[in-house]
C-alpha cells in the first residue's frame, strides 16, 4: 500500500509569522462552526503546525484542511495567500501513484502546478498539466526541479525528496499528514478547536 497525504505550506515572511497564521487559520475555522479550544480532550477538531529553522515555510495538517481536487487546495490556498500576502504550497499523494504540486500567491498571479506518477482513475483528467516555467522564480535551483520533474518515479513522493533544496521544504514536511506525524519524527504545535 502506498502513501496518501495532503498538505499545506504557507512560505514565511514579515507579515505570515505564526501569530498571523493563527489568526487567519481561527477564521477560516470559525466559518465551519469551530472555536479555538484549549485542549486536545475539549476538541473536536486539531490543526498541526510544524516549522523550524531549517523551513521556510508552516506546514498545515487537520482534517478540516485536507483535499484531493485542485479546487478545494484553491480555495484554502487563496484565502491564506490573500490574508498573509504570500506563496501558498498544496501537495497531494494519491497511493504513490500520482503527486501534483500546486503553488497559489494572489497577489503575484502565481498558479504553478507541476506532477508526477500517472493519476490512478483511468480516463480521469485533473484539468491541469505540468507547467515548469511558472516555478522559475519560486524555486531556489530550477535546473535540477525541472529534471526531477521529467523523472519517471516508482514511488511518486519521491520526487518530495528530490526537490525539498529547491523547494526550502524539509523532506520530512513536505509529506506530512496527521496519520503520519508519529511515523515522520516531527513534533507538531496544535492548534485545537471545538464547535461553538
Amino acid at each position: 500500500m502506498g502513501w496518501w497525504f495532503s498538505n499545506i505550506h504557507v512560505r514565511k515572511n514579515a507579515a505570515a509569522d505564526e501569530a498571523a497564521l493563527t489568526e487567519v487559520l481561527n477564521t477560516l475555522m470559525a466559518e465551519q462552526g469551530l472555536v479555538p479550544a484549549q485542549s486536545a480532550e475539549e476538541a473536536d477538531s486539531e490543526i498541526a503546525v510544524l516549522t523550524d529553522a531549517a523551513s521556510a515555510w508552516f506546514t498545515l495538517c487537520g482534517e478540516e484542511l485536507k483535499f484531493q481536487a485542485p479546487e478545494q487546495f484553491q480555495e484554502i490556498a487563496r484565502r491564506l495567500s490573500d490574508a498573509l500576502g504570500t506563496d501558498v504550497l498544496g501537495g497531494v499523494c494519491l497511493d504513490s501513484d500520482y503527486l501534483y504540486l500546486n503553488l497559489i500567491n494572489t497577489a503575484d498571479g502565481t498558479d504553478a502546478w507541476v506532477d508526477v506518477g500517472l493519476f490512478p482513475i483511468p480516463d480521469f483528467d485533473l484539468g491541469r498539466q505540468t507547467e515548469l516555467d511558472a516555478w522559475k522564480n519560486k524555486v531556489a535551483d530550477f535546473d535540477t526541479f525541472c529534471q526531477s520533474a521529467a523523472k519517471d518515479y516508482v514511488c511518486a513522493e519521491d520526487f518530495l525528496d528530490d526537490v525539498a533544496p529547491c523547494l526550502e521544504l524539509p523532506a520530512p514536511y513536505n509529506k506530512a499528514d496527521t496519520e503520519d506525524l508519529e511515523e515522520l519524527e516531527v513534533e507538531p504545535k496544535w492548534l485545537y478547536y471545538q464547535y461553538g
